[in-house]
């Protein structure tokens, strides 16, 4: 990945958040999240470029260092296990656990791969440290995510 790159926030005019989803394969953290998550266990290297973010017309929206960080799902290890995914036909699972001794991890999972899963005892450090951190239980993540997708043909 390149050292830096230009990230343009459309309709933005200011930066409210330390993680953000961006594209298919793509987070947007703050440096201080990225600090905070690999002192926590993200050790996933799949390369990263300081970010600059901007709004439609270029100029900048923060002066705080952001990164791009990119993921690469094939990369992930199968640390998180669902005993009851099998049973759900949307892929979704209410039951989650790990033998890891992380307290912060990705999923390879096709439902759960645009967010951190994060243990129980990192919940309140999260809520208290960063910008509107949205924190789900798993059935919370299903009901947020357990929406049909529509074909042309039905519209």
């Amino acid at each position: 990945m390149p050292e830096k790159v230009y990230v343009c926030l459309k309709k933005a005019r200011g930066v409210t958040f330390d993680f953000l989803p961006y594209g298919y394969n793509f987070f947007i953290m703050s440096a201080r999240f990225l600090e905070f998550i690999k002192k926590y266990g993200f050790n996933y290297n799949f390369g990263m470029s300081e970010a600059i973010i901007v709004n439609t017309k270029g100029e900048l929206l923060t002066n705080e260092v952001y990164y791009l960080v990119r993921i690469v799902s094939w990369e992930i290890e199968d640390e998180i296990v669902y005993p009851d995914l099998g049973r759900d036909e949307k892929g979704f699972s209410l039951e989650a656990y790990t033998n890891s001794d992380k307290d912060i991890l990705l999923s390879s999972k096709y439902k759960y791969m645009e967010a951190f899963m994060v243990s129980e005892n990192l919940k309140e450090k999260i809520l208290e440290m960063f910008s509107l951190p949205f924190l789900y239980t798993l059935k919370e993540w299903k009901e947020q995510n357990d929406y049909e997708i529509i074909g042309f043909d039905k519209l």
